[in-house]
């Protein structure tokens, strides 16, 4: 793509440089367009399609600007983001409950549909793949379209657990508005934040859960004080 960018345009005065789920480049890769991003050719566009901007190394973000092409959140919540929806609303249902033992019944809710997103996307991305005569290649073909398929993989996953993150983001948000003082709310808020940076640096997924639900709560279960 470098190469061909610095070619002239056949037609019109601009070229439009695509890279579609950008956060799949290699951070040597992301050093290697940096140059050309800092400079690009006279009337060249490049745009970075992502769900993921948090992959992509600070360098790049810096020269970029960040458009919003598509609504962030799915006009309609998913059957999963229901159910983390319903775990929070019925949170404390129960008197005789413990808040640890609701704090594990909401992880292990939260976990349940991180698997059930894994599987899915696993099983939509070998579909696609399915009946395509891929047995005839070389190994080094077939291996990088194994390596295709696990990014392809890894990214639908990563966009599910953004929406269940999202799920409990907007729970506690309502939550501030209806108690802004309330201090721990707001602390319960920003573990989420860091939990979410957490999962982009593949951190042990299950740990970085269960210390982020654990503050959450003591926020939930003390929501009433100042």
């Amino acid at each position: 793509m470098e190469r061909v960018c610095y070619l002239k345009a056949s037609e019109g005065r601009h070229k439009v440089g695509i890279l579609l789920d950008a956060d799949r480049l290699t951070s040597p890769a992301q050093d290697a367009f940096l140059k050309t991003l800092e400079e690009p050719p006279k009337n060249t566009l490049f745009l970075l399609i992502t769900s993921e901007p948090q992959q992509l190394k600070y360098t790049i973000l810096s020269r970029c600007l960040r458009i919003n092409l598509f609504q962030e959140e799915p006009a309609e919540l998913s059957g999963r983001q229901k159910k983390i929806q319903a775990v929070l609303r019925g949170w404390k249902s129960a008197p005789g409950e413990s808040p640890l033992f609701q704090t594990y019944r909401l992880a292990d809710a939260f976990q349940k549909a991180l698997d059930e997103a894994k599987e899915e996307a696993e099983a939509r991305v070998e579909a696609e793949y399915e009946g395509k005569g891929y047995e005839s290649l070389d190994a080094g073909q077939r291996e990088r379209i194994e390596a295709e398929k696990e990014a392809a993989v890894k990214a639908e996953y990563r966009r599910e657990r953004d929406h269940l993150v999202r799920v409990l983001q907007d729970h506690l948000r309502n939550m501030i508005v209806a108690a802004p003082s309330n201090r721990k709310l707001v602390c319960a808020f920003d573990s989420v934040e860091k939990m979410h940076a957490r999962f982009s640096r593949n951190l042990n997924e299950g740990l970085v859960l269960e210390v982020t639900l654990m503050q959450l709560a003591e926020a939930l279960e003390q929501r009433a004080e100042p």
